[in-house]
Parts: structure tokens; sequence; C-alpha cells
């Protein structure tokens, strides 16, 4: 086990709501189990030695956390509850349509970097460091600055084209 690897053990199953998934210590296994039934009426309260570090079961959320999640675990919540909030996916789309809008008169110069920034935001969000729902919007920036930029090749094209039959 390398420094910082968490210990083998149950850890909760984020592929299953309430069950749990055993860790070897450098990969998950297909041991799972089901969260533990308890029986509606309270049981008597007898007291333990103290005891340090965890022993035996541990349900999630209680006693001390383990050393380091697994590779591969996600923590419960809704997706992008984690993710920092960025306004950038927007700016991307903004200037991709800018671009696409003004291609005839110098706007492929706001499509280049609303598509840099759209394969960027798009890229974070695969990373996990952006908020997944954001997707969607960088997807359609880099599209759309892609295709404002094949616009103005065409439209470059045409131009030299027409150029060239002047000077004929």
């Amino acid at each position: 086990m390398g420094a910082g690897a968490a210990p083998a053990g149950w850890y909760p199953d984020v592929e299953r709501t309430g069950g749990e998934r055993f860790w070897d210590g450098s990969q998950w296994t297909e041991q799972r189990r089901d969260p533990p039934r308890t029986a509606p009426t309270a049981a008597p309260t007898i007291s333990a030695p103290a005891r340090s570090g965890p022993v035996g079961y541990q349900q999630p959320g209680y006693g001390p956390p383990p050393v380091a999640a697994p590779v591969g675990y996600q923590p419960y919540g809704t997706a992008g509850a984690y993710s920092p909030r960025s306004t950038m996916h927007g700016w991307a789309l903004g200037l991709s349509i800018a671009g696409l809008v003004l291609v005839c008169c110098g706007g492929v110069l706001l499509s280049i970097p609303g598509t840099i920034m759209g394969w960027t935001s798009m890229k974070g969000v695969d990373r996990g460091e952006r908020d997944p729902t954001t997707r969607a919007t960088a997807k359609a920036a880099f599209i759309v600055g892609i295709v404002g930029l094949a616009f103005a090749a065409v439209w470059i094209a045409l131009i030299i084209a027409g150029a060239m039959l002047d000077g004929s």
C-alpha cells in the first residue's frame, strides 16, 4: 500500500445507494453487501472500553475518516455539489456565436477564443474540476466555434478566389 492509500475495508458503494463495496487496499473487488438491518426497538446501552481508531464495522459518516479515499471513490452528493462555479462556458458560447455571426467582417477572431474556452471547459468538467451541468454549454461553444472557423475558412477562400479572378 502506497503512502496516502486507503486501508482495505468496506466503503460506501457509489453504484448502489446504501450498500457497501470492499476495497482490498489497491483496487475495488466485486464483493458487495447490503446495509445492515436495524431492529426498530432501541438496544440497551452498554459501555465499552475506549478504543483508538475504527474497529470492526463502521457506519458511513461516523467515526474517524479513512486515511484517503480509494481510487475511483466519489463522495455522496448531487452532481456538481462540490464543483466550483464558473462562467467560462457562457463566455465561450457568447464569443463563438459572435464569431459565427460576424465571420464576414473579422469576427473569426472571436471564434478562436470561444472554441478554446469551450474545449477547456469541457475538459475541466471531464476532470471533475468544474460543475458537470455546464458541459452542454461548453460543448455547444466548442461546436459553434468550429463552425465559425469553418465558415471563416470558406469566406477567406472565396475572397482569395475572387481576387485571383479579378487579377486575371
